[in-house]
């Protein structure tokens, strides 16, 4: 596990090999960081717009689908404010991170790819809860969480 400034630390050393080993560190922790933290913005701003159609409705209004759709919102959220809170502890080299696998980098490519390719709608919802879920666990296990 290094921080962040472990990391600049090796890619400023004399070693060429150790800071491009730490640079690819740091580069595939952000690819990590920012998968996720983008679809848990889409689909927020989704899941939002769906609140709003629903609830404007001349159908009908779906109270179940809307609550749905609330918590979903609620869990983005929750999981935005812990995000926001590692990276400025990662920032601030108080949270040490393990190297991410090229594995751990294109589950996440993966899984963020079918979460945007997911409509927060109906069943949908659940799938959307799930598959962030997903990658929660594979960055938590990153950031030592």
């Amino acid at each position: 596990m290094q921080t962040l400034a472990e990391l600049q630390s090796r890619m400023n050393g004399n070693d060429p090999n150790d800071a491009l080993a730490a640079a690819n560190v740091l580069t595939n922790y952000f690819f990590v960081y920012n998968d996720e933290y983008n679809a848990l913005v889409q689909k927020k701003t989704e899941a939002e717009l769906a609140i709003t159609a629903a609830s404007n409705n001349p159908a009908g209004v779906d109270h179940s689908e809307i609550l749905h759709l609330q918590s979903l919102v609620l869990g983005i959220e929750s999981r935005m404010k812990m995000q926001d809170a590692k990276m400025i502890a990662f920032q601030a080299s108080t949270l040490a991170i393990s190297p991410p696998t090229l594995n751990q980098v294109a589950t996440v490519r993966q899984l963020t790819t079918q979460v945007a390719a997911l409509v927060a709608r109906d069943q949908a919802i659940e799938n959307v809860m799930v598959a962030l879920g997903q990658v929660a666990s594979i960055v938590n296990e990153i950031q030592g969480s």
